[in-house]
């Protein structure tokens, strides 16, 4: 793969993962590590895996 396929895969999901923690606090976020794709919580009630407008 080249690196710039390899950047945007990265950033898609580096996205789908913190769509769903958006806007959480800090400490919240130290506290509760987030190791797997998570969906419907959080503002955006996203299903699993959803990107947002910053993909």
């Amino acid at each position: 793969m080249s690196k710039i396929f390899d950047s945007l895969v990265g950033h898609v999901v580096g996205d789908a993962m913190g769509t769903p923690i958006e806007f959480f606090m800090r400490k919240y976020l130290q506290e509760s590590k987030v190791t797997e794709m998570l969906g419907d919580i959080g503002q955006h009630k996203e299903p699993v895996g959803s990107c947002s407008d910053d993909t």
